[in-house]
């Protein structure tokens, strides 16, 4: 990591950072969209 400014970074090494941060990410989105689905129904069913 000579220059910071500019990465040298191809295709496969920012697949990989993706795939990387969505294996980190996706169950705590997983468990919040679950949770936030789960809450809109309730209320819906509540207030009709």
């Amino acid at each position: 990591m000579n220059s910071p400014k500019k990465p040298n970074l191809d295709a496969k090494d920012i697949l990989a950072m993706i795939i990387a941060a969505f294996e980190l990410l996706l169950p705590p989105v997983l468990i919040i969209f679950g949770a936030v689905i789960a809450i809109y129904y309730v209320l819906k069913f509540l207030t009709t």
